[in-house]
C-alpha cells in the first residue's frame, strides 16, 4: 500500500510505501473500528490528511482510505480513529523523512496559508 500526504496543490504530493508489518497493523486497526463519524472538510489548499491507496497500476490505484483530524473515512463511511490510524501513519511518514514537511504543512494550514 502507498500513502500519499495531500498537502500541495499544483505539484505531485510526496508519498511512500507502508512495510507489509504495517500494512497488516492498518488493516487490523481499521476492522476494529465502530464509532461513526461526520467527515471533515477537506480544505482546497494546505494539508488534506494522508491518503492510503490500495495496490493497483499507478495513477489508478483505489482509495482505500483518508485520514485526518482523527477521523477515518473509508468506502462505508467515516469514524472516529479511535485505534490510532492517523498516528500509525505520521510515524511512518516521518521514518520516511516527512517529519518537518509535516509539520510545515500542519502549521500552514492552521494559519490559513497555503504550501
Amino acid at each position: 500500500m502507498r500513502v500519499v500526504l495531500d498537502l500541495f496543490s499544483g505539484r505531485p504530493n510526496p508519498s511512500f510505501r507502508l512495510a507489509p508489518n504495517e500494512v497488516a497493523e492498518l488493516a487490523a486497526r481499521a476492522r476494529a473500528l465502530s464509532v461513526p463519524s461526520a467527515a471533515p472538510a477537506v480544505p482546497q489548499a494546505g494539508w488534506r490528511g494522508f491518503i492510503v491507496l490500495g495496490d493497483g497500476l499507478p495513477g489508478f490505484e483505489p482509495i482505500w482510505l483518508r485520514v485526518k483530524e482523527k477521523v477515518v473515512e473509508m468506502q462505508g463511511g467515516a469514524w472516529q480513529d479511535s485505534t490510532g490510524i492517523e498516528a500509525l501513519l505520521d510515524t511512518s511518514a516521518r521514518r520516511h523523512g516527512y517529519g518537518a514537511l509535516l509539520d510545515e504543512a500542519r502549521k500552514r494550514t492552521n494559519s490559513g496559508a497555503a504550501l
